[in-house]
């Protein structure tokens, strides 16, 4: 940075010229919006713009603020501990005693924590943190408690198979009976192997991306049955499958995901995403960088990488949209350009 000497006599002048650099948005519009020779020194400037502005000021926080905030019913002690560490730390001048009491007073009266607080006293904030942590602990240890059931006996899980069979099957869930327990089960390892995965599909997104176009999708999609409760202990908690919602093996692999794609497509519910030799440019084989020409803004951009493609043999990307498959193609010449010029630049290093 330049350091550059001001004479005296025009120090005010720069002082007043400097101080819109500071400035954005309504503030910058103020300030060219005021009417000429209206400012005479900066003092009055800066008087003139705390005057315009004074209602954008926060108001500054208070040690008492504190006491407004209180646990409600529905949220957590964790929850309320956040807030209110966070409201702490606007306040600039807070002393020990008035924190711990504020804590104690927003917390729920029927809480555990706050009939510690209430019986022994803490006399430092960070007494208040410990008991607050442990409190925090024993919730969320309730809490995966009630989402986690507890694996029933062989017994009992007998039983509750034989009941979920013999209830009957409601309208809205029809549309589970393909992939269900029933006469439509599909059991042929055989066939499951011959079914395409998902790569070979060549759709150009992830397997949640994948998921997530199938929901927005609704009924127009066989889902599977929910898994039964108490099953899930026997299965490898390893592997986790997203369109069951159960785990025991992996997404990928999931041979009903896989089936339900190919009757989609079948269907024309989703547009089928493939290459073949006939996307092949030249026809020689080629591992070339993707290089596309993309016009943005009213403005042809040359020369951009794309750095994830399904096949740079093919030198083109496809993707579904709702009325067919677009494809996009790369520019082998600009590509086969952009590798000559990496090779001489490393043939000769600037010196």
């Amino acid at each position: 940075m330049m350091t550059v000497a001001v004479v005296g006599h025009i120090k005010e002048a720069c002082m007043c010229k400097g101080f819109g650099s500071t400035l954005s948005g309504p503030a910058l519009r103020w300030l060219v919006s005021l009417p000429n020779r209206s400012i005479s020194t900066f003092a009055n400037q800066v008087n003139a713009f705390t005057q315009q502005f004074a209602s954008s000021r926060k108001p500054q926080k208070h040690a008492g603020d504190l006491y407004r905030i209180v646990q409600g019913a529905s949220k957590t002690i964790g929850e309320y501990n956040t807030r209110f560490n966070n409201e702490k730390l606007a306040v600039r001048e807070c002393d020990v005693s008035t924190a711990v009491e504020a804590f104690r007073r927003g917390l729920h009266h029927e809480s555990d924590l706050y009939k510690q607080l209430t019986m022994h006293r803490c006399h430092s904030f960070e007494a208040v943190q410990e008991k607050a942590a442990a409190a925090i602990r024993l919730e969320k240890d309730i809490l995966a408690r009630a989402i986690i059931p507890s694996a029933p006996s062989v017994s009992c899980t007998s039983a509750m198979e034989k009941s979920i069979r013999k209830q009957p099957t409601s309208k809205k869930e029809e549309r589970y009976r393909p992939y269900g327990r029933g006469v439509n089960r599909i059991d042929n390892r055989e066939e499951n192997q011959q079914l395409p995965t998902l790569a070979e599909y060549g759709f150009t997104t992830s397997v949640g991306g994948i998921l997530k176009a199938l929901r927005e999708m609704g009924d127009g999609v066989r889902w599977p049955r929910p898994p039964v409760e108490g099953q899930s202990w026997r299965k490898d908690s390893k592997k986790k499958c997203e369109f069951h919602r159960d785990i025991g093996h992996n997404t990928e692999d999931c041979y009903t995901l896989r089936r339900e794609i190919r009757r989609m497509i079948s269907h024309s519910d989703l547009p089928a995403v493939a290459f073949n030799e006939e996307d092949v440019h030249d026809g020689q084989e080629h591992h070339d960088a993707f290089i596309i020409t993309l016009s943005m803004a009213n403005f042809t951009v040359r020369k951009v990488l794309v750095d994830t493609v399904p096949s740079t043999y093919h030198q083109c990307v496809k993707f579904p949209t709702p009325w067919e498959v677009e494809t996009i193609r790369g520019d082998q010449e600009e590509a086969r350009g952009c590798y000559k010029k990496a090779l001489k630049c490393t043939a000769n290093p600037p010196a």
